[in-house]
């Protein structure tokens, strides 16, 4: 039989938490530090979300820096990182993790990586990235996700994004 914390680490730490909280507010409880050990045990949820999102965000950095540096000696590498970052990111969601997951900021935070880790003789940096995540989460946990796709789709995505004033200078 799994129990809650095998199916859902997040929820189970923060039940857990408040119920040990609850118990220090009882005058049979034990002496002890509840809400130290409270926090632990929140730690261990904070933790499996904190893992989940440095996989989503690895895999999203290898996309945007494969797509502004496709011709790198890193491409191996890179593929390497993005099927890291699956299997870290599948290993512990759980469903509040899935629900409570901000996809748009971990995008922005993997563009900002991905323009630290590219070398400065790049020019393919795109001049507005989208602010929200072109890749749903169900996209990047599926099996069929790859890399090669993932720059693929930046490539269509960003290659056919230009300001109205480009796409028609006749207007």
């Amino acid at each position: 039989m799994t129990s809650l914390y095998d199916t859902d680490v997040l929820l189970w730490s923060e039940e857990q938490a408040a119920a040990l909280r609850r118990l220090a507010g009882t005058e049979t409880a034990p002496a002890a530090d509840w809400e130290r050990i409270a926090g632990l045990i929140e730690d261990v949820g904070r933790s499996a979300r904190d893992h989940v999102e440095a996989g989503l965000r690895r895999m999203l950095v290898q996309a945007i820096a494969g797509y502004c540096d496709s011709d790198s000696a890193l491409r191996h590498e890179r593929i390497r990182r993005t099927l890291s970052g699956q299997i870290e990111a599948e290993r512990d969601l759980g469903p509040t993790i899935r629900a409570r997951l901000d996809l748009d900021r971990l995008w922005r935070e993997a563009f900002d990586e991905a323009m630290r880790e590219i070398p400065r003789r790049v020019f393919g940096v795109p001049p507005s990235i989208p602010r929200t995540s072109p890749f749903t989460l169900d996209e990047l946990l599926d099996e069929e996700f790859t890399y090669d796709r993932a720059v693929e789709r930046l490539y269509i995505l960003l290659t056919s994004w230009r300001p109205k004033a480009e796409r028609n200078p006749q207007t």
